[in-house]
């Protein structure tokens, strides 16, 4: 479990999860990794892109994104045109991410995680 994981708890107190629901039905889960610096600490919604991104390998590309804007070359004006191209209709896609303490409480995402999934 997360507890029994948990190496930093009297260096970094507050323990971190979160979970990732996808469109077909799946859920999975990662927790804080905790470093003995704060800044090398993972942050559990960036551990989860890696399963947003295999969910996501349905693309006429060759190349799996998380975030259709990834792949529009500077060339392309029109998003709703190029978007439509790239995603297959039975794509996994996620339908909400939670990141919540111990204590139950949500937070927001991290910066590194908000900017990789906006």
């Amino acid at each position: 479990s997360c507890l029994e994981k948990e190496r930093f708890e009297l260096i970094h107190p507050l323990r971190l999860a979160a979970a990732v629901h996808f469109s077909d039905g799946s859920t999975e889960t990662a927790w804080q990794l905790k470093g003995l610096e704060y800044g090398c600490t993972l942050d559990p919604v960036s551990q989860l892109l890696s399963f947003m991104e295999r969910r996501r390998t349905q693309y006429k590309s060759t190349s799996a994104f998380i975030c259709q804007t990834c792949t529009i070359s500077a060339t392309h004006t029109d998003y709703q045109t190029v978007s439509n191209d790239i995603v297959l209709e039975n794509s996994v896609t996620p339908t909400y991410i939670v990141m919540t303490d111990q204590f139950g409480i949500c937070h927001a995402p991290f910066a590194q995680a908000r900017s990789l999934l906006s």
